[in-house]
């Protein structure tokens, strides 16, 4: 199980394990393997329960994950119980190792500041994702009505609201073909009502010039 996560104090520095690389590498390694919720467990024919902040393992599965030998194995998991950091219990085909203060590695402290850090960071990338689709939606049209078109399109349809929804995200429908073709009708409309207003200023002018 690869999901999840366990927090550790800076403070292990300090600490004796921290001190030795293989030490601590596998002191980690215990931790990570530790059930973060209570959970069934079947070796061998032989179903155990496995708690939260415990692990089921052979000296065998050890020696390897560790690349060592059992010896060596045991006497770091003796070396951790005798200073208060796990109890083993022999079981029948197996091994309990279990982390004491187990919670202080799934600690809640700041908790609620990542879990909206993450949700702003997943809105935002969400957010750049849909408007990396409406753009891959519009690119299809550009031959037809060109970029400068499509650019003022996507910058409209794509600008915020006030409650974060990009605008088009407003609409009960958007069909992109169809609005592009509105918009395309609506740009003809202005530009000519521009040339319009732009050609009476100019007669204006020229009328104001002859009188003088």
């Amino acid at each position: 199980m690869t999901a999840g996560w366990i927090k550790i104090e800076r403070a292990i520095v300090d600490h004796w394990i921290y001190q030795d690389p293989w030490k601590f590498r596998n002191w980690c390694d215990i931790l990570l393997l530790a059930n973060h919720a209570d959970q069934k467990v079947e070796i061998s024919g032989t179903v155990f329960t496995c708690k939260q902040g415990e692990t089921l393992r052979s000296l065998v599965n050890l020696s390897t994950r560790w690349r060592c030998s059992r010896s060596k194995a045991r006497r770091f998991l003796k070396l951790l119980e005798k200073d208060g950091m796990i109890r083993i219990t022999d079981e029948r085909k197996t091994t309990r190792i279990t982390v004491c203060n187990y919670d202080s590695y799934q600690g809640t402290r700041n908790t609620n500041e990542t879990q909206t850090k993450r949700k702003r960071t997943q809105t935002t990338m969400n957010k750049n994702e849909k408007k990396k689709i409406f753009k891959e939606g519009i690119e299809p049209h550009r031959e037809k009505y060109g970029r400068d078109l499509l650019n003022d399109f996507f910058a409209y349809w794509t600008e915020p609201t006030p409650d974060g929804k990009m605008r088009y995200e407003k609409q009960k429908a958007f069909a992109i073909d169809r609005r592009l073709g509105t918009w395309a009708r609506n740009q003809i409309k202005f530009d000519k009502e521009q040339n319009k207003e732009s050609d009476q200023g100019l007669t204006e002018y020229i009328k104001n010039k002859a009188k003088k």
